[in-house]
């Protein structure tokens, strides 16, 4: 059957390709047998599933080549859709009339075009335009300044190359230097968020500043683009055109604000707190996003609508997050490529003749980014921001990508572009876009750590009667009753006051500008927003500081007011770069320990994974540890909750407070800092500690026989007196407390180390002991083949196992900051010697 096909007769103004009539002989959709000797080709599904796997390939294998580079995604896309097209490929004829025919593209463009409105859509669902509310004088002036130097830059040397003759007096009459001012001063976000997630950069200032002055930008942008739309028809004659344009998308606001965003926030009430969305309020969300788009297409662009509409929506949990967990994936990997592939078929360098206005319009780009980057740049410095980062926050807002690309795709479809003015624009967006990324990473890289040892801080240099500031992170609250019992049962007195700063962590999940988040105790918190949080993150987080701000009354009460005082925080970060928000807490309060909680079992995080997508998974828990051993400036405590236990959070809770806890010391600077915390507990009412101190039999180790391993290799003379002096005035400290038990084990190798730790585990509800022990190598190689995580240490990882004993108990793991064995001696050497005095 014959069919005659306009190539552009579907996708409404977002047509990608110059409008040609073809006909062709319309066949099954999906192949018959090869056997029945006919091409599979022919039909449209292998056709279409031939050309998905072509665009995915060869986009995949330009960015494994480019990501040496510093290229970001995006340029591979642009590079896999111009080989794809005439420029390259598309010259042969076999490759253009069997694997790309003409009445295929049909299908591409369409399937390319749902990908860019769900990419507005989910990256416009990610912003908070709380950012915006909150933003003050400096990120109006930089952004304000940023897109008008440009667009008055632009406009100025388009007029210029018009009067000498370098561009057609065309230009002007369809108006395509006015929509090029407009168009290339702004830095929108859909196309800026990307590249700043892949570049690892999200969670820093300068990522989160750039973000807010993207958002500041594309309202802006888009308000001033409609409102000269509006008046340009005005004054060509067509007033009332101009009217009904600027009342129709009004209309369409008010319309989504009126009927869709109802609709959406029936949908979160309908959801209990804590659960994951239903699929059936999620596919009706999509039917609406799929309305607005449509809607927004007849008005002139495809995308207008979602993000709108995405704007009406609040971040996070549980709609923006579903949404965003269900189509992100296909819509990135499988959707979006099929838009660029088309664009590349629009694009045919050597079809360039006019190479003059090729030129210019490369001049006039190349002009616009500079009058971006020094209209940030220079607002930048005069706030007092350090000049790398100025520079850095001038290059981020250069990024061109997406939107602007369908953008020119509408201008081309309404004869404002002819094929070398798409062409020199097209160019000019990949040149600046891949020049900018990698000047972004080196300007914005993340400068290794050296913290200078004035700034480590750890539990044995604090003073007997001095503050002891704290940094306790949690991920959901099911890790606050076993961090709750850790921190009550230090002995708070008013010459020891407590300084406790509470840090929820929670992914980036359907959000897009990463937040630190400070609370201001029980008024802030439950405000809707948490101070700029949104309502998802803010609901977590509610119950945890809840918990600990009931802890801090019970340990301030009884004429004991300041002496135990919680600071909140809310980290909504990715899990990659969440340990950056941790480090920045620390170091920012001067904090001597960093409590992280930590599951061993990758699965243990499912238990609400069901019910929320903020809750980090068990492997991304590990990597905020790992990072957090990694680079802290002072000391840090793995806490592993083997029980997970509930405890109703509030104050009955501590009202008969009762913890038994067992130290296994076996020697070296992380044993010793973990005494030196458990010294702090020994005043507490209702704690008890036993410190089992594992002696190894250098006798025995001289003489063993074959097959045993010794256990005394390498332990120094200088470790053992530094392990018998701390073990010494602990003793002499807590020689009067029944609730202090001493014991000393000689041991002789591993299994009688092993059967030791067996007879204590059913007595405890907390186990304590370092992460490294000092010279004792052989005893970490001998059990290095039945440790399981190398975060927790061998001896710490065996008192978190099943092995350990048949109750479970909660294991603390500590690590004291140090930058070699022999300068965390000599620390404590001093430290001891300053106590004695």
């Amino acid at each position: 059957m014959a069919m005659t096909s306009t190539s552009n007769a579907s996708a409404g103004s977002s047509g990608l390709l110059p409008e040609s009539t073809v006909c062709y002989t319309f066949d099954s959709p999906w192949a018959e047998s090869v056997f029945n000797h006919r091409n599979p080709l022919h039909s449209t599904l292998p056709l279409l599933l031939l050309q998905m796997t072509l665009i995915i390939t060869l986009t995949g294998l330009l960015r494994f080549i480019l990501r040496p580079l510093k290229q970001p995604a995006i340029i591979s896309e642009i590079l896999a859709g111009i080989i794809l097209g005439p420029s390259l490929l598309g010259r042969y004829p076999l490759f253009k009339t069997k694997l790309f025919p003409p009445h295929a593209w049909t299908i591409t463009r369409t399937f390319g075009i749902v990908g860019v409105l769900l990419h507005a859509f989910n990256e416009s669902l990610k912003q908070d335009l709380q950012c915006v509310l909150n933003s003050g004088k400096k990120e109006i002036i930089i952004s304000f300044s940023g897109y008008f130097v440009s667009h008055i830059s632009t406009f100025v040397l388009g007029r210029s190359l018009i009067r000498n003759g370098y561009l057609s007096k065309d230009i002007n009459r369809v108006h395509l230097l006015d929509s090029m001012a407009g168009v290339l001063s702004l830095t929108t976000f859909p196309v800026l968020r990307p590249i700043l997630a892949e570049f690892n950069l999200s969670t820093s200032e300068l990522g989160r500043l750039s973000m807010t002055l993207a958002i500041i930008n594309t309202l802006l942008g888009t308000t001033l683009t409609m409102v000269y739309s509006s008046i340009r028809h005005a004054n060509v004659g067509a007033w009332r055109l101009g009217f009904y344009h600027f009342i129709s998308n009004l209309s369409l606001v008010a319309l989504l604000y009126v009927v869709a965003r109802p609709v959406m926030l029936y949908f979160i009430r309908k959801t209990p707190e804590g659960r994951r969305m239903a699929s059936t309020f999620v596919n009706c969300a999509m039917l609406v996003v799929m309305i607005a788009g449509l809607m927004s297409d007849m008005l002139g662009s495809v995308v207008k609508g979602p993000i709108w509409l995405a704007f009406m929506i609040p971040p996070g949990p549980p709609l923006a997050s579903a949404f965003v967990d269900k189509t992100e994936l296909i819509c990135r990997v499988l959707l979006v490529p099929f838009f660029f592939a088309t664009n590349g078929q629009r694009l045919d360098l050597g079809a360039i003749k006019d190479w003059k206005t090729f030129c210019a319009l490369q001049l006039i780009f190349f002009v616009a980014c500079v009058g971006k980057f020094i209209g940030t740049f220079v607002p930048a410095l005069y706030f007092r921001m350090p000049f790398r980062d100025s520079m850095a926050l001038g290059v981020a807002m250069c990024f061109k990508g997406i939107l602007e690309l369908v953008t020119f795709t509408d201008w081309l479809h309404f004869g404002v572009l002819d094929a070398t003015q798409l062409a020199s624009l097209e160019v000019s967006l990949l040149a600046v876009t891949a020049i900018s990324s990698p000047c972004l990473r080196g300007l914005a890289r993340r400068r290794p750590r050296s913290w200078n040892s004035n700034h480590w801080r750890c539990v044995a240099q604090i003073y007997p009667e001095s503050e002891f500031r704290l940094l306790v992170c949690v991920h959901d609250k099911d890790d606050a009753p076993a961090i709750l019992h850790l921190v009550n049962a230090y002995n708070t007195t008013k010459k020891r006051p407590v300084h406790l700063f509470l840090l929820h962590l929670v992914d980036l999940v359907g959000r897009g500008i990463p937040m630190l988040i400070p609370h201001k105790k029980t008024t802030d918190h439950n405000r809707a927003g948490g101070g700029g949080g949104g309502s998802g993150s803010n609901s977590k987080s509610n119950p945890i500081i809840s918990a600990f701000e009931i802890l801090e009354q019970h340990n301030s009460g009884g004429g004991s007011a300041g002496c135990f005082v919680v600071h909140p925080f809310t980290s909504v970060a990715p899990n990659k770069s969440m340990h950056e928000d941790v480090y920045k807490v620390a170091s920012d309060n001067r904090v001597s320990l960093i409590i992280v909680p930590f599951r061993k079992d990758a699965t243990a995080y499912s238990t609400h994974c069901d019910a929320g997508v903020d809750v980090v998974n068990g492997w991304q828990g590990r990597i905020v540890a790992r990072k957090v051993l990694e680079e802290a400036p002072c000391s840090v405590g793995i806490l592993v909750d083997t029980n997970r236990h509930v405890i109703r959070l509030n104050v009955n809770f501590m009202a008969n407070f009762s913890y038994h806890i067992g130290l296994v010391f076996l020697g070296g600077a992380d044993d010793r800092e973990a005494l030196a915390y458990a010294s702090h507990m020994v005043d507490k009412p209702g704690v008890s500690i036993t410190l089992l101190r594992v002696v190894f039999n250098r006798a025995h180790d001289h003489h063993h026989q074959p097959g045993v391993v010794g256990l005394d290799g390498g332990y120094d003379q200088l470790e053992r007196e530094l392990d018998d002096e701390f073990v010494g005035e602990f003793r002499l400290k807590t020689h009067s407390h029944d609730t202090v038990v001493y014991r000393e084990v000689l041991v002789d190798n591993v299994e009688e180390l092993v059967g030791c730790l067996r007879t204590m585990g059913n007595d405890f509800n907390l186990m304590m002991t370092g992460r490294y022990h000092g010279g004792h190598a052989d005893v970490e190689v001998a059990l290095s083949t039945w440790s399981e995580t190398e975060e927790l240490g061998v001896i710490g990882d065996f008192l978190s196992s099943a092995d350990f004993a048949a109750n479970s108990v909660s294991v603390l793991v500590v690590q004291q900051r140090t930058l070699a064995p022999l300068l965390a001696i000599d620390t404590t050497a001093n430290t001891s010697s300053r106590r004695k005095k």
